[in-house]
């Protein structure tokens, strides 16, 4: 096992016009045994990232280090990482049991000592039935397992894995979610994994790294980006549905909606102290602590209908009109249109009958809000 750190790298593009930057002074330190995820939108630099940990990628510049070695000029087969990739890549014409022993036979291996390590990872990930079939043989999250094995028969000082449950339906990627966990709280080695699901990378990671155009945009654990994001982009790409998110105006000792038939408003002596007294702000608030008032009844997605309590004076309602209902079994996603004409999503329980047109009261509590600057960067305000 090893540490993982990247000082500074940087990977640029030349176009025939301008050199473009895919990571920017990327910094990151992953401890010995550690799960870090990379996460985010396509094309923010996450897989040349994963690349250029693995040498597959030259960096334009800074320095990277597997333990205490600096690997920059280092070829990928001497770094002593195992990569999984997205599509496998597995050697069409060899059976299982050939494709997860290969590095080993490279090595001059014993076959004895092969043939008991590749029984053990195959015992592990419970494909032993399936070691003398070849690719075209197995279906889907087989062939993920046969490549899952295939690194960790190597015994790596570090994992990479590159998206590796994209190609999988929704019912198998759970599943294999749940047997990577499981394998790296067994095997304790340093893992790094890229995704562009954030509910993936939420469940796996020890640490979550969230990047965007190339450059980190908060890293830390899970809860941490979910309950206190950095910014507008963390804070809608982290949980599902994203954040809903209104922009608010100075008008007097309040502030109000930006929209035109703002039936609420907030004292700016309830605002946090980084906001001026004038020019906008953007409030924020989760889907799920948007509660429903109709009737004299809330509910939440924490719990299904049931008689409100009376809630505190200072709790928001918002008039809206339902426009979308999401059935999701256990709660239910509630698409509205305020009276400012703003969208906004709330998780429910799933007892209420709603439908398109019907007029209801949403009840938001202020302790659930977050508040943003109203600039490019869309910084938390504490």
């Amino acid at each position: 096992m090893a540490s993982v750190t990247l000082d500074k790298v940087s990977k640029a593009y030349r176009t025939r016009k301008a050199a473009v930057k895919a990571v920017d002074r990327f910094c990151l330190d992953v401890r010995d045994g550690e799960f870090v995820v990379l996460v985010g939108p396509s094309g923010c630099g996450k897989t040349t990232t994963l690349r250029m940990i693995a040498g597959l990628e030259e960096i334009s510049e800074g320095v990277i280090r597997i333990g205490d070695a600096v690997v920059n000029d280092v070829p990928p087969k001497d770094r002593d990482i195992a990569m999984v990739f997205q599509n496998y890549a597995l050697y069409p014409h060899m059976t299982a049991f050939d494709n997860m022993a290969f590095a080993l036979k490279i090595r001059r291996m014993p076959k004895a000592e092969i043939r008991l390590k590749v029984g053990e990872v195959a015992d592990m990930l419970g494909i032993m039935h399936l070691l003398d079939r070849k690719p075209k043989d197995l279906s889907g999250g087989e062939r993920q397992r046969v490549a899952v094995g295939r690194a960790i028969v190597r015994r790596p000082r570090v994992f990479l894995f590159d998206e590796p449950l994209s190609n999988l339906d929704a019912k198998l990627r759970l599943h294999m979610r749940t047997e990577i966990k499981s394998l790296h709280q067994r095997l304790g080695t340093t893992c790094i994994y890229v995704t562009h699901d954030q509910e993936e990378a939420m469940t796996l990671g020890d640490r979550l790294v969230l990047m965007k155009s190339g450059v980190i945009q908060q890293a830390g654990p899970p809860m941490d980006l979910y309950t206190r994001p950095a910014n507008r982009f963390v804070a809608g790409f982290i949980g599902s549905p994203g954040m809903n998110f209104l922009r608010l105006r100075r008008e007097g000792a309040a502030w109000k909606p930006a929209g035109d038939d703002a039936s609420w408003s907030l004292p700016h002596s309830r605002l946090p102290a980084c906001i001026s007294e004038d020019g906008e702000i953007t409030l924020g608030v989760r889907p799920e602590h948007v509660r429903l008032a109709m009737d004299g009844r809330t509910s939440s997605a924490a719990h299904a209908v049931s008689e409100s309590s009376p809630g505190s004076e200072s709790d928001l309602h918002w008039p809206a009109t339902v426009t979308v209902v999401e059935p999701l079994g256990e709660a239910m996603n509630v698409h509205a249109r305020l009276s400012t004409g703003d969208a906004i999503v709330a998780r429910i329980g799933p007892v209420v009958a709603l439908t398109p047109g019907k007029p209801v009261s949403l009840r938001i509590e202020p302790r659930h809000l977050h508040f943003f600057m109203a600039d490019e960067t869309g910084g938390r305000c504490a």
